[in-house]
């Protein structure tokens, strides 16, 4: 017997139906001779949004409080369930992409997973500095997790920028919600079952369905929001949320760059520390 698979939205470390109780069912055509694949999603509303970010908030003082090294081997740990359902994400990368080059992708978003994990624990050093000053201080400057952060994925779906994206901003100390497009739904759920699987602490990662779009003004307007990232090249999009956002000058960038040090950066803010010398 086969028992036909729900997607529910993830946050606060579990499973949950939408507010509204809406749903939706994703059917994903094919050009192949793979049947229509039907599944059945939560719509997510903006009081889930709402609610899913003071999530986040309470996962970023969790996930913040944890050391470096801990957070490293919580995203290793992350990595190994991952690649124990390698199976799932490329019958999910089949559905959603017709079957073309699902193993190689399925092996990438483990290993950027990997590569992220590894900086966790060394980005500080790399990227932080001593700075010569003309006075009697010691001035020094380093990188800060930023908050709060929504990634949206492409509405043409990209599960390997989106999940790149994802990784990036965990390694960087940030709480993270997703919200992918309509095909990567299937895959950013297995991603949320493995992070539930390795006890990340609640609201550090969240997950939410949704139609195409349909949060990105309740996400531009929220001031709960600190960083939102589109991983793929939508300028309309880009701009909508830029305008929208600029009311508490919210950081609005976009991207698909794979492990990458720069797109940690994007999710820090660099903290600068005077320290007089005394003599």
């Amino acid at each position: 017997m086969i028992v036909s698979k729900s997607l529910n939205l993830y946050r606060g470390g579990r499973f949950t139906s939408s507010a509204s109780g809406e749903s939706f069912v994703l059917t994903m055509e094919h050009s192949s001779s793979l049947p229509p694949h039907k599944l059945r999603c939560t719509h997510a509303s903006a009081s889930d949004l709402q609610a899913c970010l003071g999530d986040a908030e309470t996962g970023f003082r969790l996930w913040k409080e944890q050391d470096p090294f801990l957070r490293a081997q919580t995203l290793y740990h992350m990595a190994e369930i991952a690649s124990g359902r390698q199976k799932d994400l490329e019958e999910a990368l089949h559905r959603s992409q017709d079957g073309k080059q699902n193993k190689a992708e399925a092996k990438e978003l483990i290993a950027s997973l990997l590569y992220y994990a590894g900086f966790a624990d060394k980005y500080q050093q790399l990227l932080g500095s001593i700075n010569p000053v003309r006075s009697p201080y010691a001035c020094q400057s380093c990188p800060e997790a930023v908050g709060t952060v929504v990634i949206l994925g492409p509405l043409a779906g990209d599960p390997s920028g989106l999940s790149d994206t994802v990784w990036a901003a965990l390694a960087a100390g940030n709480s993270v919600t997703m919200i992918p497009g309509e095909q990567d739904l299937p895959v950013a759920a297995i991603l949320a079952e493995c992070a539930d699987t390795a006890a990340l602490p609640p609201g550090v990662l969240n997950f939410l369905s949704t139609r195409n779009a349909y949060l990105d003004q309740a996400v531009a307007s929220s001031q709960r929001v600190r960083t939102v990232w589109i991983s793929g090249e939508e300028e309309q999009r880009l701009s909508r949320i830029r305008y929208t956002g600029a009311t508490d000058l919210k950081r609005v960038e976009s991207g698909r760059q794979l492990r990458s040090l720069k797109k940690i950066i994007a999710f820090t803010d660099i903290k600068t520390i005077w320290e007089p010398q005394l003599n």
